[in-house]
């Protein structure tokens, strides 16, 4: 089982947060039963380093030495989980509602950049970039463009809507239509 850290966990949306946690916690649980099962001498050293070697990727020369050399490696994955949880908990501690709070920051930052030129759109809809959503809310401009698709598709949300990236093309004039999130001030103005 492979754990993809590419992604930093501080960056993570809760429910993908979640599901690794569940992944190191399986893993761990699995590394700490072949450990105990190999020092009761049911599986071969072999066997366990190789599982090991897999799990931790931990580089091993002699699959035939003892496994328990690789406690280290075994203790990292437990402090990658013990991490990850930490983070899970601070995140629902901090705030009740986070998407809640998102769209309020949202909201205002659709209200400083109402007239503003290359945001203010006819009928009083304000366009938000992902630019503009990192800057409001401080989260990375990966979350916030998600954030953008998420909010736009809210059939809760009256007023709002949201266009999807587009990259260059004869029908575009040639040029990039960046994803925007449309607020209509109407709707969420004062």
């Amino acid at each position: 089982m492979s754990i993809d850290a590419s992604v930093p966990v501080e960056e993570m949306e809760r429910d993908e947060l979640e599901a690794r946690v569940r992944a190191l916690e399986t893993r761990l649980d699995d590394l700490e039963e072949r450990v105990q099962r190999n020092s009761e001498g049911t599986v071969s050293k072999t066997a366990v380093n190789h599982l090991l070697v897999a799990l931790t990727n931990a580089d091993v020369d002699d699959y035939r030495a003892d496994p328990m050399r690789l406690r280290e490696e075994v203790a990292e994955v437990g402090s990658m989980v013990y991490r990850h949880e930490s983070i899970v908990e601070e995140q629902r501690s901090a705030v009740d509602d986070p998407m809640s709070e998102n769209w309020s920051k949202i909201v205002e930052a659709a209200q400083n950049l109402d007239g503003t030129s290359g945001h203010t759109r006819p009928d009083n809809y304000v366009a938000l970039y992902g630019s503009d959503i990192v800057q409001a809310t401080g989260h990375s401009e990966r979350y916030a463009l998600n954030l953008i698709e998420k909010f736009g598709q809210d059939d809760s949300k009256k007023g709002v809507t949201w266009k999807p990236h587009e990259p260059p093309q004869p029908s575009n004039n040639h040029s990039v239509k960046k994803k925007t999130l449309l607020v209509d001030l109407d709707v969420w103005g004062n």
